[in-house]
């Protein structure tokens, strides 16, 4: 399907998903008034040639907001939906509903958008469950999201028999204890980042172990800006989105630094966010920089936290400070990450020398090699 000017949907839908819109801007002021920057940055970024994103600037000037397809509507007139919406909408949380939806809508297409889910008999649930959208091989199984989602399809639907008959193993606890990333793996994957604004996301999410939507806010009014740094104190003051309030967070000197420069560089407004950009956005950006390192592990914005957990644990933080910084629970620490201080337990119970590195000078080591990749990327004037 294309647009009128013979745009490839899936092209623009490209655009809009690498982050296209947050990076080309179009000057306001001066003889290039109207015309647009940072093409060829666009173009590298989401991998389309330049002709083709001047195309869909000239007919989307603006991003567009998603249209809902016409099966989607067909799909939540249907008896099945309803029943799952009126079981489901209000008993779960925001975030497990809207994905329970997004697997209803593809199980839906798969069956040919014609069929009820109330309908839905045991071959379709079989074919569902083995295809190659619902099966993960590395899982060993089903991937559980999708699992509970048909599960709940089936409670809804009264299909209670086939809850037996389809079972997904729970992948064991703490699976991802080992997930983040070793000095070499850092040190790698910082001259790969190819943009200011992600160095130095990547960078705080390392320092300080806050969550990315922490840092990036949902809206305008939150998300960390440089009204929240206060240089003299060393404090750094994040909206944390799960507590509905404003956390201080003492980030390292070496942090504080590097973001005070990164203010006065670009000359951000008191208000004016320091990553600006999506989630996506940052979360595809680190990843390529991660391939682009070679690291075999996968590298997502959620690596940072596991990996200021486990770094934090090997250099000397209490496991009371680590809380307070990430947000996260001591239980939930101890079940989903590293947070075991390896070297701490040999002392206590082996006698063998306590030696580490305090946290603040692990990130102080760690900014040398963020300040050499921050000046060539400035020099190349890349903020974004």
């Amino acid at each position: 399907m294309a647009t009128t000017n013979g745009i490839l949907e899936s092209k623009l839908d490209q655009f809009v998903k690498r982050g296209g819109y947050e990076t080309v801007k179009k000057i306001k002021r001066g003889k290039h008034k109207g015309k647009w920057r940072n093409i060829s940055e666009a173009s590298r970024k989401t991998g389309i040639s330049r002709p083709t994103i001047y195309k869909i600037l000239e007919e989307y000037p603006e991003k567009p907001s998603k249209t809902k397809p016409k099966y989607v509507d067909e799909l939540e007139d249907s008896e099945g939906y309803k029943r799952l919406e009126q079981m489901y909408s209000k008993s779960i949380s925001p975030n497990a509903w809207g994905q329970t939806k997004n697997v209803l809508r593809r199980a839906f297409k798969i069956l040919g958008y014609n069929k009820d889910p109330i309908s839905w008999t045991e071959d379709d649930y079989k074919l569902l469950w083995y295809h190659e959208d619902f099966h993960k091989d590395e899982c060993k199984g089903i991937n559980k999201p999708y699992a509970v989602a048909l599960h709940r399809l089936m409670r809804a639907t009264d299909n209670y028999n086939l809850l037996a008959k389809f079972k997904f193993n729970n992948p064991p606890e703490g699976k991802r204890k080992q997930w983040f990333m070793h000095d070499e793996d850092i040190k790698a994957i910082i001259p790969k980042i190819e943009q200011v604004d992600t160095l130095l996301f990547f960078f705080t999410g390392l320092s300080i172990g806050a969550r990315a939507s922490a840092l990036l806010g949902k809206d305008e009014e939150h998300g960390v800006k440089p009204k929240d740094l206060d240089i003299v104190d060393d404090i750094l003051q994040v909206y944390e989105p799960k507590v509905k309030m404003h956390v201080l967070k003492y980030p390292p000197k070496a942090l504080v630094k590097v973001l005070d420069q990164y203010i006065c560089d670009f000359d951000l407004g008191i208000n004016q966010k320091l990553f600006p950009n999506s989630y996506s956005y940052y979360l595809h950006a680190i990843k390529e920089a991660g391939k682009a390192a070679g690291l075999r592990k996968k590298i997502t914005t959620h690596i940072l936290k596991h990996t200021f957990v486990t770094q934090a644990n090997r250099h000397g933080v209490s496991a009371e400070t680590i809380v307070h910084q990430t947000g996260t629970e001591l239980r939930c620490l101890e079940k989903f990450y590293r947070a075991t201080n390896e070297s701490k337990l040999r002392h206590e119970m082996q006698g063998r020398e306590y030696n580490f590195k305090p946290f603040p000078d692990w990130i102080a080591e760690l900014s040398y090699y963020v300040r050499a990749r921050y000046d060539e990327l400035k020099k190349q004037g890349s903020k974004q």
